[in-house]
């Protein structure tokens, strides 16, 4: 159990609390009630089966693009007010399951519009559809309370506690957000200490609150503190009074002022990029929990700050950075959002997770190294050549060209390249004209991620070749979106295969590997690797090393570094 006495501030933001999204796959979401549903007899025939295909699309995938499908070809038919509001609620829901809060308020404002020209929801839905309508409302003001007008949501989570419309966990949770985008520090202070109080010990969203308490205690008077706790008890009035001491529960100890160096967290939770938004956080946490029990944890405040996904979201998330004193920021991603970040930062080093770009130091080795080092290995075997697979994109575009400037450069011959549609899961007609070649001792190089190259070997062997493994064709990858369960039990065409990652678990990432399998019940991927190292870097005060590019094997269904490593841009 983490020591919260050692803990330093964490994650210090705009638009993080994952309570609030209803579904984060790191920790459970508490608040969430379950789906509100349309009376069966409230449903005119003339619809029931376009309704029916926008429940099956919600039961097949509740975040599929076939939902939003469903739902526009009901409402293209000009459904019965009733129906109408049910199937945007789906569309809300699947918006809120996404993080897209933009999508989310739209479609939702659509919704209320109808209902309000009609006369209100009292006139215009029958009892059955209240519990679906306050649903509706919920969801709508948590993504004003995440990322929309921070007063306006404070009146519609005003209005939803008046008729029941919202569980007070979350309540409390949403109104922290608010209060604190509406830079209402005292309040927001309140909020956070009410909303932790109504949560478990353990999971994300606690530890995220009480962090956010330790770093609003030292903005927010002693005065005032002991002011709000006037007509409150229990641990909420002894966390604003700043009562720590050992009778009380343990997160109280989160309530005392932090102070000392500050690292700035920029990576997306909305946009575009926000698909690695749970992931980020998870890695964050577990890597923080991991740097504060090495020690020195008083001397670190981190805050995380939600840098969206555009270069104007990041350069407004930086400059909040900028305005609370940071001296290193770990993201953002992309290299648009890298310059325009380091555009507001001024002299605040930036260390991003992935390669060197725009000024910011990476923490993985670039593309061009990594394919560098398989080229060596391949010179290293004396094969009879290369044969190339890569996705027609531009990154398979970035790193075949890559392979072909280091195989000139060591003098290795590339006797063909098969490029292929990105979304490819038949592999014969890439494979079946280079199988001579292959038979014939060519090694084999696949620039793409490791369940595609999987995809790849599986038809090699349907084919009659013996890819990897002692005395078969040598394969090589880069090895994108490498981690444990990707390369254990079930995927034996990986078994023998050497990969040169952007990054993997070794004994240097131990104790961040046994942290996150017990908090995510995984392995860390390389993504969530790149985070730790990424905030190893930021935590230690000093310039960060080059990221070395190595080359690792599959065996036994895990990651061996070889005895010899081929590294390109060693560290140090």
């Amino acid at each position: 159990m983490i020591d919260q006495r050692r803990l330093p501030s964490l994650f210090v933001a705009a638009g993080l609390v994952v309570t609030l999204g209803g579904a984060c796959r790191s920790t459970p979401s508490g608040g969430t009630p379950p789906r509100a549903a349309l009376a069966p007899e409230r449903i005119d025939p003339e619809f029931q089966r376009d309704w029916e295909a926008v429940r099956a699309a919600q039961r097949a995938d509740p975040e599929g693009a076939e939902v939003v499908a469903s739902v526009d070809r009901l409402l293209a038919r000009d459904p019965p007010l009733a129906l109408r509001v049910a199937a945007i609620h789906a569309k809300v829901e699947l918006a809120a399951r996404q993080g897209d809060d933009a999508a989310s308020m739209r479609w939702a404002d659509e919704a209320i519009s109808a209902v309000s020209a009609a006369g209100g929801p009292e006139r215009a839905l029958g009892r059955a559809e209240m519990a679906l309508w306050r649903d509706l409302l919920r969801l709508e003001a948590l993504a004003h309370a995440r990322s929309g007008a921070p007063k306006a949501a404070l009146l519609r989570l005003a209005a939803l506690e008046m008729i029941g419309g919202i569980d007070e966990t979350t309540l409390w949770g949403a109104r922290a957000l608010a209060y604190e985008r509406a830079e209402e520090l005292g309040e927001a202070l309140v909020a956070y200490a009410r909303w932790r109080a109504g949560l478990p010990a353990g999971q994300i969203e606690a530890l995220f609150a009480e962090e956010r308490l330790r770093a609003l205690a030292g903005a927010v008077s002693r005065e005032e503190r002991v002011q709000r706790a006037g007509g409150l008890d229990g641990a909420v009035a002894a966390c604003l009074r700043g009562e720590v001491g050992q009778d009380g529960p343990a997160w109280l100890l989160a309530c005392g002022v932090g102070s000392g160096r500050r690292v700035g967290i920029l990576l997306p939770r909305s946009g575009r990029l926000a698909a690695l938004a749970d992931l980020h956080l998870a890695a964050a946490v577990a890597a923080v929990r991991v740097l504060a029990d090495r020690g020195n944890a008083g001397d670190v405040e981190v805050l995380w700050v939600d840098s969206g996904s555009t270069p104007e979201a990041v350069q407004a998330a930086a400059d909040s950075l900028r305005r609370r004193g940071v001296d290193v920021v770990v993201g953002p991603v992309g290299a648009g959002n890298i310059g325009a970040a380091a555009k507001v930062l001024g002299g605040a080093l930036i260390v991003i997770p992935g390669e060197s770009m725009e000024g910011a130091v990476g923490v993985a080795p670039s593309l061009e190294a990594r394919c560098a080092a398989m080229v060596a290995h391949a010179r290293a075997q004396r094969v009879n050549g290369l044969v190339v697979f890569a996705p027609d994109n531009a990154y398979g575009k970035r790193a075949a060209r890559a392979v072909a400037r280091a195989a000139e450069g060591q003098g290795v011959t590339i006797v063909s390249r098969r490029d292929y549609p990105e979304a490819t899961t038949s592999f014969a007609p890439v494979v079946q004209p280079v199988l001579a070649t292959i038979r014939q001792g060519a090694g084999i190089v696949v620039l793409d991620r490791v369940d595609r190259m999987e995809l790849l070997l599986r038809q090699l062997a349907r084919d009659g070749v013996a890819a990897a493994g002692t005395g078969k064709a040598l394969v090589m990858g880069t090895g994108e979106s490498l981690e444990g369960r990707s390369i254990g039990p079930g995927h034996e065409p990986l078994e023998g295969v050497w990969m040169a990652p952007a990054a993997w678990a070794g004994s240097d990432s131990a104790e961040f590997s046994r942290a996150y399998q017990a908090q995510e019940g995984q392995e860390p991927g390389d993504q969530a690797l790149l985070v730790w190292w990424a905030l190893v870097e930021a935590w230690s005060a000093q310039t960060p090393r080059a990221a070395a590019a190595s080359l690792i094997r599959i065996q036994g269904g895990r990651v061996v570094p070889p005895e010899s490593q081929i590294m390109v841009q060693p560290r140090g």
